[in-house]
């Protein structure tokens, strides 16, 4: 279905599907993150959609852009198998690691303690935001839309640190971030 954007919050767009009205939530514009509606709407923009529910009661339509697309999830799993070798381009940086934009609409979480052999106290000293790297895929949760990420499985350890076994770090709960 397709309509015409002719208004824009920081929160999604609306969209006149041909007499009714329409929002495309914010999270629902694409797979990769939205900081803002504009980078990827502008008023007047003929888009197609899908409507994803109707809530007659309180007279909505929410639509999507994002589910046109085919799901990144879909194919990681044969083209970045655990153990690959990819690029990744840190989006984010937080106390606990930092957020690597791997593939379109795929991020990938990189734990502060697979920066480095090496204690690394801020997250900052090693990664800045835009830089582009290489890391290791060590594990993908698909259920879960969560993929670990390492830099230090690139080099040999040190030989202070021995063979050791690495673990997969979980992503932070809500109340880290």
């Amino acid at each position: 279905m397709s309509g015409i954007v002719y208004g824009i919050t920081r929160y999604g767009a609306f969209v006149d599907i041909g007499g009714a009205d329409g929002l495309i939530h914010i999270s629902e514009l694409s797979w990769d993150r939205v900081s803002k509606v504009t980078d990827v709407l502008q008023l007047g923009q003929e888009v197609t959609v899908k409507v994803i529910k109707l809530d007659p009661e309180q007279t909505r339509i929410s639509l999507s852009l994002r589910q046109l697309q085919q799901d990144p999830w879909e194919r990681l799993v044969q083209s970045m198998p655990v153990g690959s070798i990819v690029e990744g381009q840190v989006t984010k940086t937080k106390k606990y690691g930092a957020f690597l934009q791997i593939t379109q609409g795929i991020e990938g979480l990189l734990h502060i303690s697979e920066l480095s052999w090496d204690h690394v106290e801020r997250t900052e000293d090693v990664l800045k935001v835009g830089e582009t790297v290489q890391v290791k895929v060590i594990g993908i949760d698909t259920a879960r839309r969560r993929i670990s990420l390492s830099l230090k499985q690139l080099s040999a350890p040190p030989a202070t640190v021995g063979a050791g076994t690495h673990r997969q770090h979980e992503y932070p709960s809500e109340e880290d971030e």
